[in-house]
């Protein structure tokens, strides 16, 4: 993701996350706790309206009166949480009734009574959309003393004749009232509280966000962006540059690190640089020896091959089988050590005198060494294919020839006596560089040599590669062209049973040694 990519992006991110996982679970706790409540508090407020509203409509159930119990009732109904009233007589006949959306939206359960039983019942129900309402059954009582006659004269003259007790008052159930109250409109207040909440504080939040996170741009964003900045300028080979920042003492110690780590850079630069210019000047001298060393060993040798020939051509009537054998051997091995020196000296120029570069079709390349090969590969009975399409790649040309013609050479020479040679050549593009192969069905190689033989003068240690003449130059030269343009080699082999050699190249070698791209 790229928009988390940035130290100031994924504060944020960590912080709006810690205020989410605080903020969730506490709205959630909130709005549960303030459902609870509101609950509670809606069931009193229903029951307290119950016993309002029957003592409203007392006198009219009393009295029979409808205008009295209607306006009872639509004082009753003008809260909009009442959702229902009925009003009954002692009897159980309904006197006045009314309802909100319907007496089919409440289904209510038949509730037993007596007419001794004075008492409130409160359940809480579900309607036909399943919202909660409060169902609330309240008596409608009246004071009536058991001797009216003599409650009458108590009360007119404060006695009664001979002296009887009047008889004390006492309440009696002239009706009921069936009152029901929603949650409905609860709920909708307690979510638009909630939700007033909320919104004050994403704001509060939001604020503290911004300002929060001001002062962790200030002490550690920018100073983390400052000292990457100067890291790349130092990347860049500015290495003056240090990290002049102020923060917090973590980054202050950072800082420190890091212009440290600078410092013994600069240094350690310096130090390599006097190294490599003393390196070159080794090489320049190695350069200078080989040539010294190879001129003065082929003076004698171009000496001891021209007098071997001037005797062959003067004295060849004089001389017998074992005499001209003699100087022929002369001959050839004079010609073997210039052409190991020549080798010698070749190989030591790889690295340092580069040949011109240019895009080389290696399909071209591989198939010339092929054709100059042929006879080789023909007179063995053998075969040699480029299995997948080489790429065009940006190089120099006799190089990457040289080092073709090496590989392949190798697989001829150390073919097996008894079976025709097959040589393969083969390519994979992935996505950095590309693989070569050059594989075979020759002799094999032990695992104990398959490192030796990329050394100069080191060959295969085996009865069937010392029949085989060789001065243990080309793998080393191989070796030595790879690493000229960053690449690797490597042979997977078993002994008997043939080899492979892998190749791996950059895709941007080409670039490599001559300051070019491809």
């Amino acid at each position: 993701m790229n928009i988390l990519r940035s130290v100031r992006s994924r504060l944020t991110a960590i912080y709006l996350f810690s205020v989410a996982m605080i903020a969730v679970p506490g709205v959630y706790l909130i709005y549960s706790r303030s459902l609870k409540v509101m609950e509670g508090e809606l069931g009193k407020y229903a029951f307290n309206t119950a016993i309002s509203a029957a003592r409203n409509v007392k006198y009219g159930v009393l009295l029979g009166d409808k205008e009295n119990l209607r306006s009872g009732v639509i004082q009753v109904m003008g809260n909009p949480d009442v959702v229902y009233i009925l009003v009954s007589d002692s009897r159980g006949k309904v006197l006045i009734q009314r309802c909100r959306g319907g007496w089919d939206s409440y289904p209510l359960p038949t509730i037993e009574t007596t007419p001794d039983d004075l008492s409130t019942r409160k359940q809480v129900l579900r309607d036909k959309t399943g919202m909660k309402f409060v169902d609330v059954f309240t008596p409608v009582v009246a004071s009536r003393a058991q001797n009216p006659d003599l409650y009458a004269q108590q009360a007119l003259y404060g006695f009664t004749e001979r002296g009887r007790p009047s008889g004390e008052p006492r309440l009696e159930k002239i009706g009921t009232v069936r009152l029901g109250v929603t949650f409905a409109n609860a709920y909708a207040r307690v979510k638009k509280t909630l939700f007033s909440s909320i919104a004050i504080f994403l704001v509060i939040t939001a604020f503290g966000s911004i300002l929060s996170l001001s002062f962790l741009s200030r002490y550690l964003a920018n100073p983390l962006r400052k000292m990457a900045e100067i890291a790349y300028w130092i990347a860049s080979g500015n290495l003056k540059k240090r990290v002049k920042i102020r923060g917090s003492h973590e980054i202050l110690s950072l800082a420190e690190s890091f212009n440290y780590m600078v410092d013994r850079l600069q240094s350690t630069i310096a130090q390599l640089e006097k190294v490599n210019d003393r390196l070159r000047r080794e090489m320049d001298e190695k350069d200078d020896f080989l040539r010294a060393v190879s001129h003065d060993l082929n003076a004698p040798l171009r000496n001891i091959a021209g007098m071997a020939s001037m005797l062959m051509r003067r004295y060849a009537d004089s001389l017998d089988e074992k005499g001209k054998d003699r100087l022929f051997r002369i001959m050839k091995n004079v010609e073997r050590e210039q052409e190991l020196i020549a080798e010698l000296l070749e190989l030591s120029r790889i690295k340092t005198r580069r040949q011109p570069f240019s895009s080389v079709d290696l399909n071209e390349v591989v198939e010339q060494v092929i054709d100059e090969l042929s006879y080789d590969i023909e007179s063995r009975g053998g075969t040699a294919i480029i299995k997948d399409r080489l790429p065009t790649i940006y190089c120099e040309r006799n190089r990457f020839k040289q080092l073709f013609q090496n590989l392949i050479d190798n697989a001829l020479k150390y073919s097996k006596e008894d079976e025709p040679p097959r040589i393969e050549i083969g390519f994979q593009e992935r996505d950095e560089d590309y693989l070569f192969y050059v594989r075979d069905n020759g002799i094999g190689i032990r695992d104990e040599d398959k490192e030796r033989i990329f050394h100069i003068f080191r060959r295969v240690q085996s009865p069937e590669a010392s029949k085989v003449e060789g001065k243990g130059v080309g793998l080393a030269a191989v070796k030595r062209i790879i690493e000229a343009y960053g690449g690797d080699i490597w042979v997977e082999s078993e002994y008997g049973r043939g080899s492979t050699f892998f190749i791996s190249l950059p895709k941007n070698a080409g670039g490599m040694g001559n300051g070019r791209k491809r």
